[in-house]
Formats: structure tokens, sequence, C-alpha cells
């Protein structure tokens, strides 16, 4: 049976961006698309082409202007669907409200399931991440 949403990217929390990079780059031959400032989060984050997904790689910084990522244990953060209908979208945000899970609304169709509401049945804190694809 073929999805709706599909999985597009996933996020990582490191310690060292460097060594990252080397590993998905240098080592894996994946290509690096950015690096840059997070716009998020106090830190720097680098986006990685690995062929049919991207691995946005977060090294969050300790202190500075902005929102300062309380929990910067290394670990899997996100797990980031896509599709380009956005009545699936609306439609998995209906679902994940109706089961009772802590669910943050994001804009232009956007919506995240919360890491404490996924680690219930992930066994970690993970957060489950839906947006809308813009076609090329």
């Amino acid at each position: 049976m073929e999805s709706a949403l599909n999985a597009v990217g996933i996020e990582l929390i490191v310690d060292d961006l460097d060594r990252a990079i080397e590993l998905f780059v240098d080592v894996m031959g994946c290509g690096l698309l950015s690096r840059e400032p997070s716009t998020m989060v106090v830190g720097e984050v680098a986006i990685i082409d690995a062929g049919t997904i991207v691995i946005s790689l977060l090294a969050p910084s300790t202190s500075g202007e902005g929102a300062v990522l309380a929990e910067r244990t290394p670990r899997l953060s996100q797990i980031i669907f896509g599709t380009s209908d956005d009545s699936v979208t609306g439609a998995a945000f209906d679902r994940a409200v109706v089961a009772g899970l802590a669910v943050s609304n994001l804009a232009d169709g956007r919506f995240h399931v919360t890491p404490e509401s996924a680690s219930g049945a992930l066994g970690q804190p993970v957060a489950i991440v839906a947006v809308p694809l813009v076609a090329p």
C-alpha cells in the first residue's frame, strides 16, 4: 500500500558538526547542500542530500541570542513527512488530534507531533513533522 505521506527528511542533533559532515559527505558520498546558522534555535545546521531524503544536522549552541535548545543530547530529533496534497497533511493533523497526541499547528499547512507525545509510541522523544511539498 502506497502512503500519501512520504518520509522526506530526518534531523539529527550532533555534538561535532564537522565530524558529522565528514561522515555523510566524505565517507558516505552524500552532497552538502548548505551549512549556515540555524534559524529555529541558536546553533549551526548543515543540510545533507542523501538521495531520497534530506538529513539536517543540527549543532545547537549552549548560549546566544535567540532560542536555546533545552535538550542538546545527540539524537534523532525529527522525522519529516511531506506530500504535495494539502488535504493529506490536514487529514493527518486531524487523526493526530483525535488520537489525543499533543500537536503544534505551524504556518503554511505544517504541523508536528511533539517529541514528548511521540515518545509514548517510539520510546524516545522524536518530533514527527508533516509539511506540504511545493512542486519545482
